[in-house]
């Protein structure tokens, strides 16, 4: 009997992992929406989970040395607080220091390594003329349109494809009316309307996760981050202690592209389909969004 089993994974719906850096109701001048998708998953995950042990096992080691740090200047107390504090380990851009510059880098070039994978990023600086600070008044509202404005983008150049959304998990207000995930399909939906693109848009479900649950969604943050940080930079923004502790990674990135700054609109299909577009607005709109 013939094995099909080649032809079903050209069947599988994409999986898009979708992740967000900065808040709305905060002073943070730039808000960024990535979204990571591919449709193999195991292959990837097993590669990332060898980064994953070997960077744990290094916080892991610095929490142990803290821990007796404190121990030995018999402060207790705080010994004890380190104890009972919740602890999840993930891969997070924001968790990069030197002593684990070399795994992080390793991330970037699995994935630059994976011509089938596709990374796009939306930004939004606060700053820029024509924003409507009054617009948006929680991260909430913020990170569910700008989420549904990036996948209907996206579904633009895939018309053939089905798929699958995975969200990070952020706080719901009291007073929003649906759950994370119905409140992104729904707006997907509206916006499929609005622009008479209902083809395309073939959106199965959602998911929302923990990050610290799933390395693709960890490597996600990554990426966004490595385009936050040319963003901030190119703001002014950045120390350059903090670039001492993050440059490297970026530029493993930024030469894979080879593109000078990811702080730029650029798309590039080699050796990934890599995609960053700062939202603009439009003079007198109504609505902060972006007129995109």
């Amino acid at each position: 009997m013939r094995d099909s089993s080649n032809n079903n994974l050209n069947k599988r719906p994409l999986i898009a992992f979708i992740d967000a850096s900065g808040t709305f109701d905060s002073k943070d001048r730039f808000f960024g929406v990535g979204m990571l998708i591919l449709s193999d998953v195991g292959e990837i995950t097993d590669k990332l989970q060898i980064i994953y042990q070997r960077v744990m096992a290094i916080s892991q080691r610095n929490r142990e040395r803290a821990l007796q740090n404190f121990i030995d200047k018999g402060d207790y107390q705080s010994a004890i607080l380190m104890l009972k504090k919740s602890y999840h380990f993930e891969l997070k851009f924001d968790r990069i220091t030197p002593i684990k510059i070399r795994y992080y880098k390793e991330m970037m070039r699995l994935f630059l390594s994976n011509p089938n994978f596709r990374f796009s990023a939306m930004v939004i600086d606060k700053n820029k003329r024509g924003y409507n600070a009054n617009f948006f008044t929680t991260t909430w509202e913020a990170y569910t349109s700008y989420v549904a404005t990036l996948v209907v983008n996206e579904l633009k150049n895939l018309p053939n494809h089905e798929m699958f959304i995975v969200l990070d998990q952020i706080n719901k207000p009291k007073n929003a009316l649906l759950p994370l995930e119905d409140t992104i399909l729904e707006k997907i939906k509206k916006r499929c309307l609005k622009f008479n693109q209902n083809k395309i848009c073939k959106v199965v479900n959602a998911l929302r996760i923990e990050s610290h649950s799933n390395l693709l969604m960890q490597l996600t943050d990554v990426l966004l981050g490595a385009v936050m940080f040319d963003f901030k930079d190119k703001a002014g923004l950045i120390s350059q202690k903090l670039k001492r502790k993050k440059e490297e990674v970026v530029k493993e990135l930024r030469n894979g592209l080879g593109v000078d700054s990811l702080a730029n609109n650029f798309t590039k299909h080699k050796p990934v389909y890599f995609h960053v577009w700062e939202a603009e607005f439009k003079e007198k709109q109504k609505s902060g969004g972006s007129d995109k």
